[in-house]
């Protein structure tokens, strides 16, 4: 389980990293979560947090990683940047 930056817990079967676009100067990247939940367009997809870097969000699934490696029952973001 996965606490979401927006304070949701819920479970994901893979992980993925985009690029979320704006008409703002500062891209910043997204970690997205494809959920256990099937919807009628397939996996639900649940944006996870958003990041200064890929290397941030890459970090974060290192991380994520490593606690299931662990045995780590539910995991918060670390490494999410808030504005």
């Amino acid at each position: 389980m996965i606490k979401t930056a927006s304070g949701r817990l819920a479970s994901f079967s893979g992980f993925r990293i985009g690029t979320n676009i704006t008409l703002k100067k500062k891209q910043r990247v997204a970690l997205i979560g494809d959920s256990d939940v099937v919807t009628f367009f397939g996996l639900e997809q649940l944006v996870l947090g958003l990041y200064a870097s890929r290397r941030d969000a890459e970090r974060e699934i290192e991380s994520i990683q490593s606690a299931m490696q662990n045995g780590v029952a539910s995991y918060e973001l670390q490494f999410t940047q808030v504005n």
